[in-house]
């Protein structure tokens, strides 16, 4: 009987023991992942694009949401081996045809070091903000995008973003862009999604929306979600890509400008 009760009692220490250690242990690891996960939250990887995550990317196939119409395929395959590139987006509202179609793309642009814009608001939610950023995301500082562009273009990246944000209207590119591209002889390329309210249901709220945008730079509240209670399947989002317009034969920014145009134009009017 007195064996069984040492037997019981030491099984209970080390227990005790156990338990006592397997705490502390599991608070330090709750802290350490604390501060760790603190010190990359401010980073700044959403300026630099350094976090993306290539595998993700180009296995985590992307297309299963996309499918891509390409101008002409070879020209461009021939360009992104070599240069960088400017893609410029249209047709953009929920920001999903960015995310899909420039983040996990499945392999589409697996040979230019590609990032793609979005919201800097996207970014200070945590959780949110890392996926994005394995995806190949970044922000812009302020309210100044286009330096953030020209910054990044400058360190060799391509970059996709959208020009009209995420509003309806088309606002131009300026000038600096095509004045930059001919400069530093990066590529411009058109880019139009189509299919995106065929995909998503998309709330709007016009007017509040606007007015949160204005202040935020995000149309609050933006609500969207698949149409998977249609009777049919949702269509994947069209993304057609333009041909890659080389800046060292154009005139001027001005003439550049007018052909890059001219492509969206034409983009507009492709049916498959």
């Amino acid at each position: 009987m007195a064996i069984i009760l040492l037997i019981a009692s030491i099984e209970i220490v080390c227990l005790l023991l156990y338990f006592f250690y397997a705490e502390i242990y599991f608070l330090l690891s709750i802290i350490i992942f604390f501060l760790y996960f603190l010190f990359k939250y401010f980073d700044g990887d959403e300026y630099t694009g350094f976090r993306s995550w290539s595998f993700l990317r180009k296995y985590n196939c992307g297309c299963t949401a996309c499918i891509y119409y390409f101008g002409n395929k070879e020209s461009f395959s021939e360009v992104q081996k070599k240069d960088r590139m400017l893609f410029v987006i249209m047709g953009n509202t929920t920001n999903m045809g960015l995310v899909n179609g420039f983040g996990i793309h499945g392999g589409v642009f697996q040979h230019v070091d590609l990032v793609y814009m979005l919201p800097p608001i996207l970014f200070k939610i945590p959780l949110l903000r890392d996926y994005l950023l394995w995806t190949g995301a970044v922000t812009w500082k302020g309210n100044d995008q286009e330096s953030s562009i020209l910054y990044l273009l400058n360190k060799g990246k391509s970059v996709a973003y959208s020009s009209n944000g995420m509003r309806e209207n088309l606002e131009e590119p300026s000038n600096e862009i095509f004045e930059f591209a001919m400069s530093k002889k990066i590529y411009l390329v058109p880019v139009l999604i189509k299919n995106e309210s065929k995909r998503y249901y998309i709330y709007t709220q016009k007017r509040i929306q606007d007015w949160f945008y204005q202040r935020i730079g995000w149309p609050f509240p933006l609500i969207f979600f698949p149409r998977i209670f249609d009777k049919k399947p949702p269509p994947k989002m069209e993304v057609h890509v333009g041909m890659p317009m080389d800046p060292t034969v154009q005139e001027n920014a001005i003439a550049f400008k007018k052909l890059f145009l001219g492509q969206f134009e034409g983009l507009m009017n492709v049916t498959e």
